[in-house]
């Protein structure tokens, strides 16, 4: 398979599990308006952190992977 069309698909991948995952929990971890940093799960290799109105995911060794907004914008 051609290098960039395994960059595709993997982009395509991840882009749908994480649509997934917004149906499936939804973004109810992001309706309170307080500022407080609060950790909501930790799945071993990651982390979730709730900080104001974002969701923050970690890898194992605390780099930030990710930033899931309440407006839905994803800050990588």
């Amino acid at each position: 398979m051609k290098q960039s069309r395994r960059k595709f698909l993997k982009l395509l991948l991840t882009g749908s599990g994480i649509l997934i995952l917004e149906r499936v929990f939804g973004l109810r971890w992001l309706s309170s308006d307080s500022t407080e940093t609060k950790e909501i799960a930790d799945l071993g290799d990651f982390k979730i952190v709730k900080s104001g109105n974002q969701l923050n995911f970690f890898n194992q060794k605390g780099e930030k992977l990710f930033v899931l907004s309440k407006d839905g914008t994803l800050e990588i």
